[in-house]
């Protein structure tokens, strides 16, 4: 065989190889407006209805039939705020901020309270018509000391 032709064969394979691994690196998909829209509403409703305390944001933000996944909170748009009505503000801090689709998901810290240590969570939302329909969260709280050196946030 000839060296050009092996030189040729040689190259195919490599352009093949690349382009097969190539398919394989997933596309990363720069973000929609909607995304943008809906991470605009889920941070506009955490800043005023937790850390203003203003509950009339429930009704700009928050669909009446509200679907509440936290196993001590319950559904509906109303509960929500005889819940938080009950509480002082909040001081929350807003560390990372993702949306795909209609799903919004918000990592931050907040204090725990009383003598208790800081927590760190995770709020998941899903929207639907510009508002608020489903709430998921994951709550733990920050220990004093780390199996690592890797901060939480």
């Amino acid at each position: 065989m000839n060296d050009t032709i092996r030189k040729t064969r040689f190259w195919v394979g490599a352009a093949i190889v690349a382009t097969c691994l190539l398919m394989m690196i997933p596309a990363v998909q720069a973000e929609t407006s909607q995304e943008a829209a809906n991470k605009k509403v889920v941070m506009s409703f955490l800043q005023q209805f937790f850390i203003d305390h203003d509950m009339t944001a429930a009704d700009r933000y928050i669909l009446p039939d509200f679907i509440e996944h936290n196993p001590q909170g319950s559904d509906g748009r109303d509960a929500l705020v005889a819940t938080f009505s009950k509480f002082p503000k909040m001081n929350m801090d807003f560390r990372h901020v993702a949306a795909d689709g209609d799903m919004v998901w918000v990592h931050m810290k907040a204090p725990g309270g009383a003598g208790k240590p800081d927590i760190a969570l995770v709020d998941i939302f899903r929207l639907k018509n510009g508002k608020i329909a489903e709430h998921w969260d994951v709550i733990q709280p920050i220990p004093e000391k780390s199996s690592n050196p890797h901060s939480m946030f």
